[in-house]
């Protein structure tokens, strides 16, 4: 098979994408990852055609992804394991299409690294009073309104930045305090707000003004620039928009919904996805016990049938099991 320019093949693959309704943010990543396989294949002299899309490439590029920093004018900052498998993940995706299509004449496989399993952070009780105390959220001015709808809908929703970002007047109906999602793949939800989410949705209504705008007239991009700037405010050791989301579904485990039920609020297909937003740790593992330790309902239902035996019996260690 004759060698094709990179850049051609990833136009078709950039077409595919769109015909498929990948979504900005998805595409967008696939973007990064073409950029930094352009940027190790510049550094290591190879021309960047398809006679590079080799396992040893793949393996080569996993060890320049390691070596190579974040933000090479700082020099220190390394890239985590986690954005390691993210831009393996990518091109692994990429060759896979292309050998499906018949751009390419052989399938490319090569280990993917291992993430060690951690528990996303949520904000603390203390964190979520901090928040609500930003001169971001607690002024008169129209933006801080504008925010307190923001930050409400978004932790009460679960919803993702891009799609908060495609919300429009026409998404909601405040009588039913419901609002219709653009999810991934061009997927539609309805997502119901509780009633204080509504009041500071009016709140920021009866400023807002009519138009077919984005509902927050922000872009994905400009909801990220509102939790950085509250972040720096008030001191928060992480603050970003999809923690929101992880919050959410954290918070309604805590409360006893469903997995199957958090899974379709969030607009997950995939379970296993779901159990990744999740944030549980000892204290929740401690208090679900206690709430439900079989042995201490099976003894406190004895009790109520039967009084428990008084006598004591020795115990020899003889005695048969």
């Amino acid at each position: 098979m004759d060698t094709i320019p990179l850049d051609a093949l990833i136009a078709r693959f950039r077409d595919y994408q769109a015909s498929r309704n990948f979504a900005d943010g998805t595409r967008e990543r696939y973007r990064n990852s073409f950029l930094l396989f352009d940027r190790f294949l510049a550094a290591e002299g190879l021309e960047p055609t398809s006679a590079v899309l080799t396992t040893a490439t793949m393996e080569a590029f996993a060890r320049w992804l390691r070596d190579t920093p974040v933000k090479p004018h700082h020099g220190t900052t390394q890239r985590a394991e986690s954005g390691v498998h993210a831009h393996l993940r990518d091109l692994r995706a990429f060759t896979r299409y292309l050998t499906k299509a018949g751009l390419l004449d052989r399938v490319i496989d090569y280990p993917m690294p291992k993430i060690p399993k951690r528990l996303f952070r949520v904000l603390t009780d203390e964190e979520l009073q901090r928040l609500m105390q930003s001169r971001y959220l607690t002024g008169n001015g129209a933006l801080s309104i504008r925010n307190r709808a923001l930050i409400a809908l978004m932790l009460d929703t679960g919803l993702r930045r891009e799609e908060v970002a495609s919300l429009t007047l026409d998404s909601l109906n405040m009588d039913q305090r419901r609002l219709t999602v653009v999810g991934k793949g061009n997927k539609e939800r309805q997502m119901v707000f509780s009633p204080t989410v509504r009041d500071h949705l009016k709140a920021f209504l009866a400023i807002r003004g009519v138009d077919d705008e984005p509902l927050f007239h922000l872009t994905a991009a400009g909801i990220r620039t509102v939790f950085r700037r509250i972040q720096q405010e008030t001191g928060l050791e992480k603050f970003h928009p999809h923690q929101l989301r992880h919050q959410f579904a954290t918070t309604m485990l805590r409360e006893g919904i469903k997995l199957e039920v958090i899974g379709v609020m969030l607009g997950h297909e995939d379970y296993n996805t779901t159990r990744r937003y999740l944030s549980l740790d000892d204290s929740d593992i401690a208090a679900a016990h206690a709430k439900v330790s079989p042995f201490e309902r099976l003894i406190a239902r004895d009790a109520q049938a039967t009084d428990m035996p008084r006598r004591r019996h020795r115990y020899s260690a003889k005695q048969p099991a």
